[in-house]
């Protein structure tokens, strides 16, 4: 059997060779392009709370992948960052960000937490 840093293993299909590699300005590059693409959609609902929360929200996603290094518990950032569309998706509908969506956002955070923990993995 092949250990993890034999010849057999770094060349086996779907190791990080095979991946497209990208420089960190191609990747940064995509982000931006992305992150416009992603705010011009926003732009086109016209609703001034649906533009205003998207800032916080390009907040969250982008500083996720850096908080394992920081917190305790990325996961509960991670329920943040994934579930804010929840109040995003109420202003867009509603035009106001309701008490019920804040609840549902906690919710959403507190299933980050218990799923990406390993709590929810279905072992006895």
């Amino acid at each position: 059997m092949p250990t993890a840093n034999s010849t057999a293993t770094s060349n086996a299909p779907g190791t990080a060779a095979d991946c497209w590699q990208v420089s960190t300005k191609e990747a940064l590059a995509l982000f931006a392009f992305l992150s416009l693409c992603a705010f011009a959609l926003v732009l086109m609902l016209g609703n001034p709370l649906v533009i205003w929360l998207s800032v916080p929200a390009l907040f969250l996603a982008a500083s996720y992948p850096f908080t394992k290094r920081f917190l305790a518990l990325p996961q509960a950032y991670l329920g943040v960052a994934f579930g804010f569309g929840i109040p995003m998706a109420y202003a867009a509908h509603l035009g106001e960000v309701p008490a019920e969506a804040w609840w549902l956002l906690l919710a959403n955070v507190f299933w980050a937490v218990a799923y990406d923990t390993g709590i929810c993995d279905g072992r006895p």
